[in-house]
């Protein structure tokens, strides 16, 4: 796969700077309508180091309205991102209808280094992907476009990078001891880096492989790709709501109503309400204490209408509970930022 992105590809200086100016004329077009849609977009910079990661994100910086871009830096963990699902820390920082987010670091970067060093098997890693690719469906579901480039260079390409910038006085620090540890396994980062993509490499966030050798060339890659996926996305949409066509009248399938077909006269006597009551709820408690000691969460949604009954179920389920390990949360209806976000990244 990334041997694809080793063949030499360049573009010469007087043709980049005769298509720069189209470029950057089409793409502030393209924010433009992004910025007045539904839509918002995640832009996943990875690759090997050398590539060129920061100097891709400084040229959109320079050439979209900064205003409308936001750059996140997705490296380590806090204690705060590690008490909570994997992905809670990425949800925070998606972008809300109509901007762009670029990660520099991501999703893959965890679980990609697990792998290399030995953390998890191929077993566990290839359960990661999966549950990446299922993240990024969702996503697009939400109205995201995922773009997800990989810069890449060749193995002696990188070695020979990293000893030009040792050697200039201004940008010596960049080559760090982990970059040099990383480096020194690059076959084994390059074999699972290049399962991760193929496992990951899906419609509805496909990756784009960066032949980074030559600046202008991984320059013009990026910019393409982001014009040429953002403008499919936004032409797509379907037009507003007064224009929208007409629909045929389709046939109406057979009524069929759950909650109605509930039997409503179930009950349970006092006696044996209190009886239960007191076997269960000790057992409910040495639960959430094993949930504990086994560093998992649970969820509990509860609905259903005014008078149901929720208020009464939550106070007997915090009865048998620690009061350290639960939390009770009222969602009410979402704020203005809230819908401004995709639905669910309020929860």
């Amino acid at each position: 796969m990334f041997e694809s992105a080793e063949v030499g590809n360049c573009i010469a200086k007087k043709e980049y700077e005769a298509q720069v100016p189209h470029l950057r004329t089409a793409l502030l077009d393209l924010q433009h309508r992004l910025a007045v849609s539904s839509l918002s977009v995640v832009i996943i910079v990875s690759g090997v180091e050398g590539a060129g990661k920061e100097e891709t994100v400084n040229l959109l910086m320079d050439w979209l309205d900064t205003r409308g871009i936001q750059v996140n830096a997705m490296w380590d963990t806090t204690d705060e991102e590690r008490e909570r699902p994997r992905f809670w820390r990425f949800w925070r920082v998606l972008p809300p209808k109509g901007k762009i987010s670029v990660l520099f670091g991501s999703w893959y970067t965890q679980p990609i280094i697990d792998r290399v060093y030995g953390r998890i098997d191929d077993a566990a890693f290839e359960r990661a992907m999966h549950e990446i690719a299922g993240f990024e469906t969702m996503l697009a579901r939400e109205g995201v476009v995922t773009l997800k480039f990989w810069m890449h260079l060749a193995k002696a390409l990188q070695q020979q990078r990293m000893k030009k910038v040792r050697k200039h006085p201004e940008r010596y620090w960049r080559v760090t001891p982990l970059t040099q540890k990383f480096f020194k396994k690059f076959d084994e980062f390059s074999l699972i880096s290049e399962k991760a993509l193929r496992l990951t490499d899906t419609v509805s966030a496909p990756w784009h492989i960066v032949e980074a050798a030559d600046d202008r060339y991984r320059n013009f890659s990026v910019a393409n790709a982001l014009l040429q996926t953002l403008g499919k996305s936004l032409d797509a949409l379907p037009p507003p709501a007064d224009v929208a066509p007409a629909k045929p009248e389709l046939p109406k399938p057979a009524q069929f109503n759950v909650l109605r077909k509930l039997d409503l006269g179930l009950h349970l006597p006092r006696s044996r309400y209190g009886k239960e009551l007191e076997v269960l709820q000790p057992r409910l408690h040495g639960l959430t204490r094993q949930l504990a000691d086994e560093r998992r969460s649970m969820l509990v949604l509860l609905e259903g209408p005014d008078a149901g009954g929720k208020g009464g179920a939550i106070r007997r389920l915090t009865e048998a509970m620690d009061a350290r390990l639960y939390q009770v949360t009222s969602v009410a209806a979402p704020t203005d930022e809230e819908l401004a976000h995709p639905y669910l990244w309020r929860f």
